[in-house]
């Protein structure tokens, strides 16, 4: 693993303005991080940076057949730093421990929520 910095520099040409680099996921949390299956929970994404113009669109998946369902793709609103979705849970016969990721330009960060009977 582990990043390389190739170190190419680009040659800008004068007067065009350059994009702002977009933000990195900082961390993603659910409140509650314990719910009774069928209830929901918010989960709620922070980015390292304001979301660009159009909004920041996370992609959002869970680690095994879980007991959870989550929209595919959230979306942090331009200029925001925050951005809140459902997650919806189905009852469980015992507690499970799920993990769910969000995944937004290049990184990833990784919660866990706990559905319990």
């Amino acid at each position: 693993g582990g990043t390389s910095d190739l170190g190419v520099l680009f040659s800008m040409e004068p007067g065009v303005s350059t994009p702002a680099p977009l933000p990195t996921l900082a961390q993603l949390a659910f409140d509650p991080y314990s719910v009774v299956g069928g209830q929901k929970s918010t989960g709620t994404v922070w980015l390292r940076g304001p979301a660009p113009s159009g909004g920041a669109v996370v992609t959002l998946s869970t680690t095994a057949s879980a007991p959870v369902v989550v929209p595919a793709t959230m979306t942090v609103p331009a200029g925001e730093w925050t951005g809140s979705f459902t997650v919806a849970t189905n009852r469980v016969k015992r507690t499970k421990t799920v993990g769910i990721i969000a995944s937004y330009n290049g990184g990833s960060v990784l919660a866990k929520l706990i559905v319990t009977r």
